[in-house]
């Protein structure tokens, strides 16, 4: 069984795939984007793009959370990195749907 397995984290959340998404968009490091950041400024306005940052999220993070996708159109509607990662916390089951 791999050692990242048996990691324990004190907490999961957006920022940690804020994290995840700057070192795949700027190998290397870069500026850190913030929430209201627009997708298609950050390389982010393909779907296609943002379907491999979801599967970079689940083979990350899938363990600790759902890894179900509960609305695709979250995704696809998503304009800022805040919208994108309110989405994924949400399908993770880190986050709840606000009425």
């Amino acid at each position: 069984m791999p050692a990242e397995t048996h990691q324990h984290f004190a907490e999961t959340g957006s920022e940690q795939l804020i994290d995840l998404l700057l070192a795949l968009i700027t190998p290397g490091g870069g500026e850190r984007p913030t929430r209201d950041a627009a997708l298609a400024d950050i390389g982010l306005n393909d779907e296609v793009l943002r379907w491999a940052f979801w599967d970079a999220i689940v083979e990350e993070f899938g363990e600790r959370g759902s890894s179900d996708v509960d609305d695709p159109d979250d995704l696809i509607s998503a304009r800022t990195v805040g919208d994108l990662i309110d989405a994924f916390a949400m399908w993770l089951g880190w986050a709840t749907r606000a009425s």
